[in-house]
């Protein structure tokens, strides 16, 4: 059943950032509520959205729920954040039951989209104080066909820095509290450097919430095994696409570590990735380079930095 929804937007008080999150969900004819938290005064709200206070407690779970209570009614809830736009929405609306769903982002131009849930429902709540989820889910959530959100809030070199400040000190206040979820050993590793990033990403690996729970259930492990894979340590990588060969990410990861360490390029995974690629990019729950949709071994070759020269092993390993 086609449902309106209302879209939610958290802002600090920036408001010609937020407004451009507004106004690209008003293009679509969307009702906008923002959550205000106060923490910055610049320019003015939008006139077409309706704003709301919303307290700040380096709480990012918390600052939602309370967004989705001032929403009121039962209608769906899409977020969109601050540093967000809403690129396409259906013209008929969307068909939505049940708590949670998922719609498609762009994290950062150069990448693919991929599934992200940002669709809530009645008897969702958010959950954890960074890098926020929905619950309690006991199925996977759907997918919301047509729906495309952009994010670029990589693109200013001092704003992601204050949001890496922001994060650490979230994640410093929850372990403080006792706190142990993915997330919090995720952002640490995003933040390790040097020798302490490997068992960052080990840790973020092994976490006891990490690995999925059902057959063919998304894996949160991919980001640390990529990652490790530029570390030297590329078992983790190879461990995931035993489960599931269809990784772009990964098979990418591991040939770009084989042609570092031994200026050689494994034969049978090129060519399972061009097979990948020229269908659609395998499994699109995971986002790679979208500059290689559809390319051939020589593409593949030239955007790891291999060339025609590398070495093609001649068995798998």
């Amino acid at each position: 059943m086609t449902m309106p929804l209302r879209v939610c937007v958290l802002g600090a008080g920036d408001w010609p950032a937020t407004n451009a999150a507004v106004a690209s969900a008003r293009r679509h004819g969307l009702e906008v509520i923002v959550g205000h938290s106060g923490q910055e005064k610049r320019g003015a709200p939008h006139p077409e959205a309706r704003v709301v206070a919303v307290a700040w407690r380096d709480d990012f779970a918390a600052a939602r729920n309370q967004l989705a209570a001032a929403a009121g009614d039962a209608r769906p809830l899409l977020w969109l954040d601050s540093d967000e736009r809403l690129e396409a929405f259906p013209a008929g609306g969307i068909s939505f039951a049940g708590g949670a769903a998922a719609v498609r982002i762009i994290d950062r131009d150069d990448l693919t989209p991929r599934p992200i849930l940002r669709l809530q429902g009645p008897g969702t709540t958010w959950r954890h104080a960074i890098h926020e989820t929905l619950g309690p889910i006991t199925t996977a959530p759907p997918l919301v066909a047509g729906v495309l959100i952009r994010h670029h809030g990589y693109d200013d070199a001092v704003v992601v820095a204050a949001k890496r400040r922001r994060n650490r000190r979230i994640v410093a206040a929850e372990r403080a509290r006792g706190a142990d979820y993915f997330a919090l050993a995720l952002e640490e590793a995003r933040a390790a450097s040097g020798g302490a990033a490997v068992m960052a990403w080990l840790r973020v690996f092994n976490h006891a919430r990490a690995a999925p729970t059902g057959p063919g259930d998304f894996d949160r492990r991919h980001e640390a095994a990529e990652e490790l894979c530029a570390l030297g340590y590329p078992e983790p990588a190879r461990t995931l696409l035993a489960v599931n060969p269809d990784i772009v990410a990964l098979h990418l990861a591991l040939l770009a570590a084989e042609h570092a360490g031994a200026g050689e390029i494994d034969g049978r995974r090129l060519a399972w990735l061009v097979a990948l690629l020229k269908d659609g990019g395998g499994d699109r729950r995971y986002a790679f380079p979208r500059v290689l949709l559809g390319a051939d071994a020589a593409g593949v070759l030239d955007w790891l930095g291999a060339g025609s020269a590398a070495t093609l092993a001649e068995t798998a390993r």
